[in-house]
């Protein structure tokens, strides 16, 4: 009997290491962004280096639809809007930013949209409204800095980067 019982905890022990535990994270990221914009949402905007495109296709990140769906159903806009983005679901990102109530978040993540749809002078103009209320948003500065370059405006842009 004691045997059987030192084998069956061993048994569990190992299990209880070998066993791979669900990802806790709110939201897995690769090790490097395919985005190069910044998003609102905390644990998206965490420095992670960036892989630049050597195509022209829109790059994005595999985000499980299951963590998309606990993002709608948590009503989390942010979260939502940040998965979506990064997994490349632009619609998902328009319909669920034109729900949420307007803020400086909104706006500099809109931009972030904006850039991803190669849409720089839009771009610009979320992040301008973005800034307007809340001028110290790294995100939208930064998003801002990129709708310039975007539009070939190379010396707004680097005074801009240069500001952040």
């Amino acid at each position: 009997m004691r045997r059987i019982a030192a084998a069956t905890l061993t048994a569990l022990a190992v299990a209880t290491v070998v066993v791979p535990r669900g990802d806790s994270s709110p939201l897995p990221l690769a090790r490097t962004r395919a985005l190069e914009a910044r998003l609102t949402y905390g644990p998206a905007d965490r420095h992670r280096p960036y892989d630049t495109p050597r195509e022209a296709r829109v790059r994005t990140e595999p985000i499980a639809l299951e963590r998309l769906a606990a993002f709608e159903a948590s009503a989390d806009a942010r979260a939502l809007t940040a998965a979506a983005l990064l997994a490349g679901d632009l619609g998902r990102v328009e319909r669920t930013l034109d729900g949420a109530p307007p803020s400086a978040e909104r706006d500099s993540d809109r931009a972030a949209l904006f850039l991803a749809r190669g849409r720089p002078a839009e771009a610009l103009a979320a992040a301008d409204r973005a800034l307007s209320s809340r001028p110290e948003l790294a995100q939208a500065r930064w998003n801002r800095a990129l709708a310039l370059r975007e539009l070939g405006l190379s010396r707004a842009a680097g005074e801009a980067f240069s500001q952040l």
